[in-house]
C-alpha cells in the first residue's frame, strides 16, 4: 500500500479527505487520511471483538466512519477524534483517532477509541441533524 503525497511516499492506503469546508470550521487542516498498514494491523487485532460484533472488517469500520463521521474533536498532541454516531446498537457510536503528520501533510488514522471517551474532548465540528 502505498499513496504519493506530493514529492514524498508514505507506506498508506488513502482513505478519504477531510474536505476544506469541515477544515476550516474545525480550524483543522484540509488534508487526505490515510491509514498505515501497521496502524491497520494494530485496529484489527486490538478491537476484534467489535469487528466481529458488527460483521466488519478494520477496512470498512474506517470507510465506514471516515465517510459519515457526524463530529470531529479535540485530542492533546496535534490529534482528532472522527465520529460517527449510528442509531442501532450494538455499537451506537463509531470512533476513529487521526494525527495529523506534519512533514507529509496527512491525516493519519491511529486507532479507534471507546465511545466512552469521547465527551470528555472538546467538539470542534458537528453535522447538522435533520
Amino acid at each position: 500500500m502505498q499513496a504519493k503525497v506530493g514529492k514524498k511516499r508514505l507506506l498508506g492506503l488513502k482513505i478519504g479527505r477531510i474536505k476544506w469546508t469541515i477544515a476550516q470550521k474545525a480550524h483543522i487542516q484540509c488534508a487526505d487520511i490515510l491509514v498505515t498498514e501497521n496502524d491497520l494491523k494494530h485496529i484489527q487485532r486490538r478491537h476484534n471483538k467489535e469487528l466481529d460484533k458488527l460483521n466488519i472488517s478494520a477496512v470498512d469500520y474506517i470507510k465506514l466512519v471516515v465517510d459519515n463521521y457526524d463530529e470531529i474533536r479535540e485530542k492533546r498532541d496535534n490529534a482528532i477524534m472522527l465520529v460517527k454516531i449510528n442509531d442501532v446498537p450494538p455499537h451506537d457510536t463509531c470512533v476513529l483517532e487521526l494525527t495529523f503528520d506534519t512533514k507529509t501533510k496527512v491525516w493519519i488514522i491511529r486507532t479507534a477509541e471507546p465511545r466512552e471517551k469521547i465527551n470528555k474532548h472538546r467538539l470542534l465540528w458537528a453535522k447538522k441533524r435533520r
